[in-house]
């Protein structure tokens, strides 16, 4: 279809997908929190935080930092 001189409109879910990179890239004013907590050990807290910031580092290049409070 490119040879052809047309381009289609990208599917719904490429577009969710670049809406989503979107916000991830903007840069917020001040320091936002994000909290990944719950009672219970084991919960794959540590896992969901170091994604998170890994995606928020890669995609806002502001610096990003990870934190993980356990008591042990």
């Amino acid at each position: 279809m490119a040879r052809l001189g047309l381009r289609p409109d990208p599917p719904a879910e490429e577009l969710a997908e670049r809406d989503d990179f979107r916000t991830v890239s903007e840069h917020w004013a001040g320091t936002p929190p994000w909290t990944s907590s719950t009672a219970r050990g084991c919960a794959n807290k540590t896992p969901t935080v170091v994604t998170l910031s890994a995606v928020l580092a890669r995609y806002s290049g502001a610096a990003t930092v990870a934190w993980g409070a356990n008591e042990s």
